[in-house]
């Protein structure tokens, strides 16, 4: 599989980007081990579904199970992490650019910079928008496959919802997504696209093995697969606390006030990594009095 026909991974603290797979352990009641779709009721009644996603365009993830296209067809709100309409794209573009008159050499030193362009290069990444990314963008880009046709799985639900006249509302800002790598230390910074290009390589073969576990709504494998590439320092593990039990949190608290709509059944889409453990959406929602029930 080549890096433009896989998912997007991310080394080390970034897989949970792209991909959205990282998994806590299990909570309570709820075995989170396996399923990716749950049902939310309250009162006696449907308000919504909570459906784990990927961030891909193979075909075998885009073609959505059946359980999932019922639930979605029965909803009449879509809800995303964010809804990446022109202005988000503009701001995750600025985001990820360096200032002006400051190019990647400037940040990571020339030799670093130079081993990051031939990897752009070999990645089909202009040389110009590799000088002009910002480090932590870089290693993002890196480990993510080139779009073919754009239709990644929560582009595709968004484009569904505003061809059959849903609402549609996002979860957090843009910023809540790019804050935390903005607050990366130069040093770390440094590390991230290092480690990315050291291991450019290898993306293919645990891309597969991702989407494999993905597919096989083995969430318990897709923990194991992620543990093992990720929270080895305390800059990592507080990158992801950020990226993760921080915005659970807030996604929770918005998810709730969405769901209370009258008059809605609210589908809500986010990266499976947000779903379980004790600070997964699953428990969060749980606690906040809806009944989970697993579909799928």
């Amino acid at each position: 599989m080549t890096h433009r026909q896989g998912m997007p991974l991310r080394p080390r603290c970034l897989y949970w980007l792209a991909l959205l797979l990282l998994l806590s352990p299990t909570a309570g009641a709820l075995d989170t081990s396996r399923g990716l779709l749950w049902r939310l009721d309250r009162d006696g009644s449907t308000r919504g579904y909570l459906f784990g996603t990927i961030h891909t365009e193979d075909q075998r993830v885009i073609s959505l199970p059946p359980a999932v296209a019922t639930a979605f067809d029965r909803s009449n709100g879509l809800v995303l992490e964010a809804v990446l309409d022109a202005t988000a794209i503009l701001e995750i573009t600025q985001r990820m650019l360096l200032p002006p008159n400051v190019e990647l050499a400037d940040r990571v030193g020339q030799q670093l910079a130079e081993a990051a362009v031939e990897t752009a290069r070999r990645h089909g990444l202009p040389e110009e928008m590799a000088r002009r990314s910002k480090p932590w963008a870089l290693a993002v880009t890196l480990s993510t496959p080139l779009p073919q046709s754009g239709l990644f799985l929560d582009m595709l639900l968004q484009q569904r919802a505003l061809l059959e006249g849903k609402t549609l509302a996002g979860l957090e800002r843009i910023a809540d997504q790019f804050d935390p790598f903005e607050a990366l230390t130069p040093e770390d910074e440094r590390l991230l696209l290092e480690q990315t290009i050291a291991r450019y390589d290898e993306f293919d073969d645990y891309f597969e093995e991702l989407l494999r576990a993905y597919l096989d709504r083995n969430l318990a494998r897709l923990e194991q697969l992620a543990d093992e590439q990720m929270g080895q320092t305390a800059a990592e593990q507080a990158l992801m606390h950020a990226l993760l039990v921080e915005r659970n949190r807030r996604m929770a608290q918005r998810a709730d006030e969405l769901l209370r709509r009258p008059e809605t059944t609210t589908f809500i889409a986010v990266g499976a990594l947000h779903l379980p453990g004790d600070d997964g959406l699953v428990k969060l929602l749980s606690d906040a009095g809806y009944h989970l029930i697993l579909e799928y």
